[in-house]
């Protein structure tokens, strides 16, 4: 069975356990309408005094807009993964659970948060240089999207602070890495595929529908409706497939054992180990 196939059947077990705790949903849920009501304002209001030439203070909102951002994704990240944790241990998982681990957690997330922060700000203002420090960029950014996934169940599971977190993830991807992007290349394979591809294709035929109407397709613009809310729904859906992949994937990668529910021959071959498996 080819490893992209393992990282499949390991996403569709992933699904599995979010559909039978559909209170899990409520986490990204949760994240999105925080970042609207909080990271909006500051964000709006930077964008519009740079526009006007105010240039420090509005450089100053959006990078609390994104330091916001940073935090509110950590927090929301940090309750998904106790709830899935939870989950799998066979115990309740719902939102009120959940976030009352992010809250005794409050100084690892906003350092965690400081440093996503830092690495996007600085990864954005690579992009705007060349061409060759845009492809370093996202070579870079790329790199740390895989190495920093183990880092939240690190911060919500053991307590960890952002530098040990890190560290800890970084040990986790060098001992167990193929399982890590053939997991994560499945879970957004199948979520592009099944959901953002057919959102996508809404979106073009109703807005083709309005062009071709002179902007007066009510057809049309009930398609680009539905896609935009399909994609959005997508989106969501991939941050809470991604956040219970990784919590199997730390579990497995710190105890050796495959936690309920997932099949512990895939995710032994779908892991590659160079050493022994490290205790909890």
């Amino acid at each position: 069975m080819s490893r992209f196939s393992r990282g499949l059947r390991l996403s569709r077990q992933s699904w599995a356990l979010l559909r039978a705790h559909g209170g899990l949903m409520g986490f990204p849920v949760l994240g999105a309408i925080l970042g609207l009501v909080v990271v909006a304002p500051p964000a709006v209001a930077g964008a519009y005094l740079l526009d006007e030439g105010d240039t420090v203070p509005g450089v100053a909102l959006l990078v609390v807009a994104a330091y916001l951002v940073s935090f509110i994704s950590a927090f929301v990240s940090v309750g998904l993964v106790a709830a899935a944790a939870a989950a799998l241990r066979g115990e309740p998982a719902g939102l009120g659970q959940g976030l009352r681990v992010p809250a005794s957690r409050l100084g690892a997330i906003s350092g965690w948060a400081l440093v996503t922060a830092v690495l996007s700000i600085l990864l954005r203002v690579l992009e705007s240089r060349s061409e060759l420090a845009n492809i370093a960029a996202a070579l870079v950014g790329g790199a740390w999207s895989v190495i920093s996934l183990l880092a939240i169940p690190a911060i919500a599971l053991e307590g960890l602070g952002p530098i040990a977190a890190i560290r800890r993830s970084a040990s986790l991807f060098k001992e167990h890495w193929v399982g890590q992007i053939t997991g994560m290349a499945a879970i957004g394979g199948a979520v592009f595929l099944f959901v953002m591809l057919p959102a996508i294709l809404l979106i073009v035929i109703g807005a083709l529908i309005v062009f071709d109407e002179g902007g007066a397709g009510i057809a049309g613009e009930i398609l680009i409706g539905l896609g935009l809310v399909l994609f959005a729904v997508g989106a969501v859906f991939g941050a809470a497939l991604r956040q219970v992949f990784a919590v199997v994937l730390y579990r497995f990668t710190t105890s050796g054992h495959a936690p309920q529910g997932f099949s512990d021959e895939d995710l032994r071959s779908a892991v590659r180990t160079r050493g022994s498996v490290t205790s909890a």
